[in-house]
């Protein structure tokens, strides 16, 4: 079944074509890697496909509903964010639940007696709502990925190297479990061990 198709896909920088009728489609459960040199156009096909710009010419069918996920080269994040808030950011009510339970469940032991009472009850409240949302699933998989990419979950993104940014985006794209994730030079950055993890986890997806 197809996930989406390219017909007669054309693209060009300035003189030079990057796409010269591009004709191609990815079925559901296909895992492709798009190699070439530097300056061919891997990066503006993967932004065409994310649907960041279009075509010179050409079409592109998706399949309704379609969920795409883009990690860039050089990620983007919201200022002010932790890193468990970045991770989870792409969930919608979830990422709100979530945020709200991770930040008041770190508080919790240094509240004053007083306030813990409320802040227990609080917890318990935001504990129902993220599992009449199914949001536990993501929670345990955000955790589980910001380990395995040796991140610190209440860290300001903006006090993050460029490396550990491409992590914490790359951690969003595999949370939000997307039913396409385009990965722009997805092992830069990482360490062996995490190579080899994420090669198994994308294996690993339906």
């Amino acid at each position: 079944m197809p996930l989406f198709s390219v017909s007669n896909g054309c693209l060009a920088y300035g003189d030079v074509p990057l796409l010269d009728h591009v004709e191609f489609q990815i079925d559901a459960g296909e895992r492709v890697a798009l190699i070439g040199r530097n300056g061919t156009g891997k990066s503006s096909l993967l932004s065409v496909l994310a649907g960041l710009r279009p075509l010179d010419d050409g079409q592109i069918w998706k399949a309704p509903d379609l969920r795409i996920t883009y990690v860039a080269q050089e990620p983007e994040l919201e200022p002010g964010a932790t890193v468990f808030d970045a991770v989870i950011g792409g969930l919608g009510e979830q990422s709100r639940l979530l945020a709200a339970y991770h930040d008041l469940s770190h508080r919790l032991g240094d509240l004053p007696e007083l306030e813990r009472a409320t802040a227990l009850e609080e917890l318990a409240r935001l504990q129902h709502e993220l599992e009449a949302a199914e949001a536990w699933q993501q929670n345990a998989l955000a955790e589980r990925v910001i380990a395995e990419f040796h991140l610190d979950s209440d860290v300001l993104v903006e006090g993050l190297s460029g490396g550990q940014k491409k992590r914490v985006a790359l951690a969003r794209g595999l949370v939000s479990e997307p039913d396409v994730l385009l990965l722009d030079e997805p092992t830069n950055h990482l360490d062996i061990a995490a190579i080899d993890w994420l090669e198994n986890l994308l294996l690993a997806r339906n």
